[in-house]
């Protein structure tokens, strides 16, 4: 199939995980792979979910419970499986993804009764965030993903204290981080973040090997640039384009004309 059929029909991550697949500079799209192989499946899950709970409490615990499952079943395979099937493969790195999930259930759960969860989002902004900030650093210095204790709870841990900073951004009046994220250099960072991760390992390859002689400051420095003007251009000219057409999913009147609105 070659790398671009490999990476267009999104099947990059199993190709690293059964057959180690040299992916040369689009590596990087097994975890693309990984959500859309996702996506495919989670608009069934919502509609399993809405027949069978309309609380969103409910939903939350069900979908955590079905994450610590496969985390727990993740562990479980460590030694059985290899590094890469451990790594790379769907259902062994689904966690992550079907805790997030959860996690938007709690969101809508907390903002419909701010009253009664203000005790707990305190604590969670003091107490938690701290903590998820400290074991996010111990996890990248620490561990890498072959490593055996990352498929054990690594990634678990990485996906609770992720959760964690999430839900104090979205839901915690006085976050400690929201202050730092608003940062307007951050937000247009935000913005253009899915150029900014597609296309910023083909320019680290290229460079690296087409400037091996130059000295790596300059390297590095020529990397970052290109990178950041790649993804900002690609954004504003591409990008935009297709996120306007958001409208067109939603209930408004850009149905019934045929018309899409610019995007914001």
């Amino acid at each position: 199939m070659g790398i671009v059929g490999i990476c267009l029909t999104y099947t990059a991550n199993y190709a690293k995980a059964l057959f180690d697949y040299d992916l040369r500079s689009m590596t990087h799209c097994w975890s693309l792979a990984i959500e859309e192989q996702y996506y495919l499946a989670w608009p069934l899950v919502v509609v399993g979910l809405e027949r069978f709970s309309k609380r969103n409490g409910t939903k939350f615990l069900l979908l955590l419970s079905c994450a610590l499952g496969a985390a727990l079943y993740r562990s479980a395979m460590v030694g059985t499986f290899s590094p890469r099937r451990i790594f790379f493969a769907l259902d062994t790195h689904v966690d992550g993804l079907v805790m997030g999930s959860a996690l938007s259930y709690l969101v809508a759960e907390v903002g419909s009764n701010e009253a009664r969860w203000c005790w707990a989002l305190r604590s969670v902004s003091s107490g938690l965030v701290p903590v998820a900030v400290v074991g996010l650093s111990v996890v990248a210095c620490f561990l890498y993903w072959g490593n055996p204790w990352m498929g054990r709870v690594g990634l678990v841990l990485v996906a609770a204290a992720s959760s964690v900073l999430i839900l104090d951004l979205a839901s915690v009046p006085g976050s400690m981080l929201r202050p730092f994220l608003e940062f307007s250099a951050l937000v247009y960072l935000g913005r253009i973040s899915y150029g900014l991760y597609l296309y910023h390992y083909p320019i680290y390859h290229f460079v690296g090997s087409r400037f091996s002689d130059t000295g790596f400051p300059m390297r590095v420095i020529v990397m970052l640039v290109a990178t950041l003007l790649v993804a900002a251009v690609s954004y504003h000219t591409l990008e935009s384009a297709f996120l306007g057409l958001k409208v067109c999913f939603e209930r408004s009147p850009c149905r019934q004309s045929g018309t899409v609105a610019p995007p914001a």
